[in-house]
């Protein structure tokens, strides 16, 4: 090893035998996206090749606790992910350094991984974008287009999880005025944070990055050409999404699809900024 490497062996990775194995990934997406629908697809095939037992030894010797009951994808979530303690412990010390090392440690082991941008904090997502060229990682951000659907799938699973009832009888009471303000504002603020990951992918030269939308929901028969420009873009093959797209429909859809509120977010929403993202390929 060289002296730099024995000073911090959690470094920027070599393109190894490991590395050649495998691209992994990160997804970014937002609640209700189909992201972690696409990313058990996609990824969960990463876990047989992940460093686990390493990557548990050193980031329990960086002094970190581990959930190891967690499956969750989102392995940095607050709540459910294995590796939360080290956003706990950083939101406790604001010690940017020690974040700095502990993503090192984790992304060092390559694990593929989901992140819900709206729901992470800041330095967090900062951190990994930062990292994410150093080892080997692909990006891929997944935004619904129909901001609509979205924000209504979003509200119907949240009445719908304080339901007891059966799903079919469950009808809750029309939105007013000021609730439907209320989800505007909060897609705007989604749509803040999508943009800011962008930018943070352009300022720090990540190399493998694509955004995707609405094909995960498109019908199994309909066109995939900007899932095949992005996945061909990522991981330098064609793939097969009909297995994906079969699956993509969000299961509510006919539960909120046809409620008059859908066409009240429609008309607010035609007044709000909208952006776009164009796929960026940086040379490397």
């Amino acid at each position: 090893m060289t002296k730099k490497e024995i000073e911090n062996p959690f470094g920027p990775r070599k393109i190894d035998e490991y590395v050649r194995l495998y691209r992994a990934l990160i997804v970014w997406h937002n609640r209700k996206t189909g992201g972690e629908r696409c990313f058990a697809w996609l990824g969960r095939q990463h876990n047989a090749l992940t460093l686990w037992d390493s990557l548990y030894k050193e980031v329990e010797k960086a002094g970190y606790a581990i959930d190891y009951e967690s499956n969750s994808d989102l392995i940095f979530d607050v709540d459910k992910g294995k590796f939360r303690d080290i956003v706990i412990q950083y939101r406790k010390d604001k010690d940017l350094a020690k974040l700095n090392r502990a993503i090192e440690i984790v992304m060092w082991h390559r694990p593929s991984f989901r992140i819900v941008s709206e729901n992470t904090d800041e330095d967090l997502k900062q951190v990994i974008i930062t990292k994410s060229n150093d080892y080997h990682y692909s990006n891929l951000m997944l935004y619904r287009r129909n901001s609509v659907y979205r924000i209504m799938s979003e509200w119907y699973d949240n009445q719908l999880a304080n339901y007891d009832g059966d799903k079919k009888d469950f009808n809750p009471a029309e939105l007013t005025g000021e609730q439907l303000d209320e989800l505007i504002t909060k897609e705007v603020s989604v749509r803040e944070h999508n943009v800011q990951i962008w930018r943070w992918f352009s300022r720090f030269g990540s190399r493998y990055v694509s955004a995707s939308y609405e094909d995960v929901f498109g019908p199994s028969n309909g066109d995939s050409t900007i899932m095949h420009i992005t996945f061909r873009w990522l991981f330098y093959s064609i793939w097969d999404f009909i297995s994906l797209k079969e699956k993509g429909e969000s299961g509510n859809y006919k539960y909120y699809s046809k409620r008059t509120e859908c066409k009240h977010l429609e008309k607010k929403l035609s007044s709000t900024y909208r952006p776009t993202f164009s796929n960026m390929h940086v040379e490397v």
